[in-house]
């Protein structure tokens, strides 16, 4: 059993956290337009409630980046895909504004993916 360290660990780790606290603040703006927009324009019931579904993927998506890089050590292929599954939820919901946390979401994505052991062992677990 091998104890491989995952050489780029905090990086997964900021890169991640920070994307997905960028994507929650955009998801607010998304919110706040949507809301003061939709009242505004009064948007018919179907269109609401897909743009709302849309919101609600979107904060689940991520939260979910924010919880996979900060448990990139124990699992990093499996914090790959789960910054790689918020990265495109993102892009589908925000479109433009995805401008703002795609990016260290990807960067996040590749270093988790590529920076892992080659000899195919586990990262070693701190105080274990």
């Amino acid at each position: 059993m091998g104890t491989a360290r995952h050489p780029n660990l905090a990086t997964v780790r900021a890169l991640g956290v920070t994307g997905g606290a960028l994507g929650l603040l955009v998801w607010l703006y998304g919110v706040l337009t949507i809301a003061v927009g939709g009242m505004a324009f009064q948007l018919p019931g179907d269109q609401f409630s897909m743009i709302s579904a849309g919101l609600v993927a979107g904060l689940v998506a991520n939260i979910v980046a924010i919880h996979a890089a900060s448990r990139a050590e124990v699992r990093p292929e499996l914090a790959a895909a789960y910054l790689a599954l918020a990265c495109l939820v993102d892009w589908i919901v925000f479109r433009f504004f995805w401008i703002i946390p795609g990016p260290l979401l990807l960067a996040g994505v590749l270093f988790a993916w590529f920076g892992r052991s080659s000899d195919g062992a586990k990262p070693s677990r701190p105080g274990v």
